[in-house]
């Protein structure tokens, strides 16, 4: 009788475990493979999960008073659009010539062209945007939030 119990409560302990430890990560409570990176970008673009295929080259944040996320992300294929399927975010058709990318709060960050950019804000003083190189697989998103 007493080793049924004891197994018992261990599968029941074993199990919360796994799922705590499920949830955890996925909030990114657990700082394993970027783990709160990953949660912020999560945030960022509004997304339940972040696409496969997408690495967290570098990134950096900051919450004095007003909250900045910046983070450059490496594409393994070229597609942009499952980034942007979170929020509703405009193409701004207007690029300046020879823009770059730059970074407020990553250290040494060397930024690069500017081909594509979207925006995304709303009343509350809440924006978003994301831009992308040439070659698609290079992206640098800005969130902030006052």
């Amino acid at each position: 009788m007493k080793s049924t119990k004891q197994r018992l409560t261990l599968l029941g302990g074993a199990l919360f475990m796994f799922f705590f430890s499920g949830y955890a990560w996925y909030h990114g409570f657990v700082p394993v493979a970027d783990g709160p990176d990953r949660a912020r970008l999560r945030h960022a673009l509004n997304l339940p999960l972040i696409p496969s295929g997408i690495s967290i080259l570098r990134a950096g944040h900051e919450s004095w008073t007003d909250y900045l996320f910046e983070v450059e992300l490496g594409l393994t294929t070229p597609q942009i659009a499952p980034l942007l399927t979170g929020r509703r975010f405009v193409r701004q058709d207007y690029l300046q010539e020879g823009a770059q990318t730059r970074a407020y709060r990553i250290d040494e960050y060397a930024g690069f062209a500017i081909a594509e950019h979207w925006a995304w804000g709303d009343i509350s003083t809440v924006a978003c945007n994301v831009w992308c190189n040439e070659a698609r697989d290079r992206v640098f998103i800005r969130f902030t939030s006052e």
